[in-house]
């Protein structure tokens, strides 16, 4: 079994509207993405090579662009844009792209990340 992971970061501003505490006003963090691509031994092709990295770098710039420098609550017409809720928004629209999608880790600082596996 493989594990192949990508991080990228973004810088967006949220706001939780149904929280009580200094989350609920606007605010914005550069969020680290990690996603984890899961492989069999016998998907490995004959060079040794199961996916090339930039093509997995390049669906996740791809899709992270739209959040990027964004007030995510907007973009993803939500009012609680938790990190529950980006990684499985970014779960579901990457996993068309990449089929081995593992699971998306979302950290809002270094310390605090959330993980959706999309329930496999």
């Amino acid at each position: 079994m493989y594990l192949l992971s990508i991080k990228e970061s973004i810088d967006s501003a949220h706001k939780l509207t149904n929280y009580v505490g200094k989350c609920h006003n606007l605010h914005g963090h550069r969020f680290e993405i990690e996603v984890v691509l899961k492989f069999k031994d016998e998907e490995i092709k004959s060079n040794n090579v199961l996916i090339d990295f930039k093509d997995v770098k390049g669906e996740l710039k791809t899709l992270l662009a739209e959040y990027d420098h964004q007030y995510l609550n907007e973009v993803l017409k939500e009012d609680d844009v938790t990190a529950e809720f980006l990684s499985k928004d970014i779960y579901k629209k990457l996993k068309i792209k990449l089929p081995n999608l593992f699971h998306v880790t979302v950290y809002e600082t270094a310390n605090n990340g959330l993980t959706y596996f999309g329930g496999e």
